[in-house]
């Protein structure tokens, strides 16, 4: 019993880390589209970013230690047997 509880631990620990990673490299990069560009942005209209004002990183952290390893994880278990199936 306790072996389980250290591995879901271990994991839970995981995934936090994880997640927490992988939001500030995202944060990081769409730094271009969170910071609103005038002169881009008048260009193309149809395409800027209305709700940009209601971003928050704090809400996107949330999110990012609970859903974002698990959704990766699955995904990357679907390509594997995509690739699979298919080849």
């Amino acid at each position: 019993m306790a072996f389980i509880s250290i591995f879901l631990t271990v994991v839970l620990v995981l995934n936090f880390i994880i997640g927490t990673y992988g939001f500030y490299y995202a944060w990081k990069t769409i730094r271009p589209i969170r910071e609103a560009d005038e002169k881009r942005d008048a260009q193309f209209p149809p395409y800027r970013r209305t709700d940009i004002k209601n971003w928050s990183a704090v809400k996107f952290y949330l999110g990012a230690v609970t859903v974002m390893p698990f959704r990766f994880a699955i995904g990357l278990g679907v390509v594997l047997f995509l690739f699979v199936f298919v080849k």
